[in-house]
């Protein structure tokens, strides 16, 4: 016992020493991820290196996890039990931190199927274990890059994709409580996303612009991004609620690029990404109707039997149309009044199988056919829309990005411009 306590007593020693190198080069700045949240369980496993397992506000070591090894950790009440490995204490108070043991190595832990740089921080809250990664934003983008624009991408587009999502990252920065982002927040695969084929250029796109982030008026920007604006992109007030003045509607005539691709799967991706079509029943309009009215009891939707549905593009600013052809706003006309749903929430409000309407850019036709159940002819019995773009249609557009930079030559800088408006490029570290 005395010859464990003493070697975790060095390894503690060991662990001041590797923050203080940690805190000398931390010119580039952490980022942290919530991977998970509400399990009573979580398993960490140590893939690459050696890690110190300290627990609590005194960061206590408790034990050193070899490669090859998992921890669990159950929560009991407000307790952790740690099972697995052999540690100083198997009752912890929490929070655990899973902390690198050592300088100059690749340190890579895995949780829930998928390995992760950086470090790990099991939270015990009142609603379940949080779960969360902390690493270099840097280490962080090579996770994200290729996974949001595609490893295929010129190297120009992956680099507007590394400052958008370098910017998007640190933007959020300090907003949670146990985290800045959620692993949804941008599509973030760890470490797994680096042995992807391609991965090389995502990583040079990253080294490359190491630091570089977007701002207006010398802070840095909401910088959110989309698949593809089916050729216009749109201001954000018309979309979401508030005006924002570099994210206004720009056109994006390079969204096509996205029919010209080489490779299109069998499921028509990503050429209908830029143009799609799809079709609804008159019962899966009652069920989009349902779905609505228990996700929104305060807001429901209760027309009787809908007998029209009526489009509106208007701008919020100027009062004409908006400048992409985006719909801001639907109106369901029925047999006992109407309900109109704005913006966004359309999207949303034709969800099907769990998937939302790609995009707010569409035209909508009302097929008749025979005679519905309501014995009224002027009751069409299927919903036919076409639409294009995939996304909000806010900020920079992915295949726009792609196209300028395949087919125009464009150079990263010249893409975020384009898509951002009035920004400036600045570095920080």
């Amino acid at each position: 016992m005395v010859n464990r306590l003493g070697r975790l007593l060095l390894c503690a020693v060991f662990f001041v020493f590797c923050l203080a190198a940690y805190a000398t080069a931390a010119e580039v700045p952490n980022i942290s991820v919530e991977l998970s949240a509400g399990s009573n369980t979580a398993a960490v496993s140590v893939v690459e290196g050696k890690y110190l397992v300290l627990s609590g506000s005194g960061f206590i070591p408790v034990a050193v996890v070899d490669e090859g090894q998992t921890c669990v950790l159950t929560k009991e009440g407000l307790n952790l039990k740690v099972s697995g490995i052999t540690a100083a204490a198997k009752g912890l108070l929490g929070p655990v931190y899973f902390h690198p043991l050592g300088v100059n190595e690749t340190f890579v832990l895995g949780f829930n199927n998928t390995n992760y740089r950086g470090r790990i921080t099991v939270h015990n809250t009142d609603q379940g274990l949080v779960v969360v990664n902390t690493l270099p934003v840097e280490e962080y983008l090579y996770g994200v890059v290729g996974q949001e624009m595609g490893y295929g991408a010129p190297l120009e587009a992956l680099k507007a994709q590394a400052l958008a999502s370098r910017s998007y990252a640190l933007g959020k920065k300090g907003t949670g409580l146990y985290a800045d982002l959620n692993k949804n927040s941008q599509a973030y695969r760890g470490y797994n996303a680096e042995l992807v084929a391609g991965f090389e250029n995502v990583k040079e796109a990253v080294d490359s612009t190491a630091g570089e982030v977007i701002c207006y008026q010398d802070k840095i920007i909401n910088a959110v991004f989309h698949s593809n604006s089916g050729g216009f992109t749109e201001s954000s007030e018309n979309v979401w609620q508030q005006p924002v003045p570099y994210l206004r509607a720009v056109p994006s005539p390079w969204d096509e690029y996205a029919l010209r691709y080489s490779y299109q799967d069998a499921n028509g991706w990503p050429g209908n990404s830029y143009e799609w079509s799809v079709e609804f029943t008159r019962d899966q309009l009652k069920k989009f109707i349902a779905d609505w009215n228990v996700a929104r009891p305060n807001d429901v939707i209760s027309i009787g039997e809908v007998k029209n549905i009526i489009l509106s593009r208007t701008d919020s600013g100027s009062g004409k149309n908006t400048a992409s052809g985006r719909v801001t706003a639907l109106t369901l006309v029925g047999s006992m009044g109407k309900k109109t749903i704005s913006k966004d929430n359309i999207r949303s409000f034709f969800r099907l199988n769990g998937q939302i309407l790609k995009s707010t850019l569409f035209d909508i036709t009302l097929n008749k056919g025979t005679v519905g159940e309501s014995g009224h002819q002027d009751f069409f019995d299927t919903i036919t829309i076409n639409g294009r773009g995939n996304g909000h249609g806010i900020g920079l557009s992915q295949w726009g990005a792609r196209g300028m930079a395949a087919e125009q030559e464009a150079g990263y800088y010249d893409i975020v411009k384009h898509y951002y408006s009035d920004v400036e490029i600045e570095k920080l570290y």
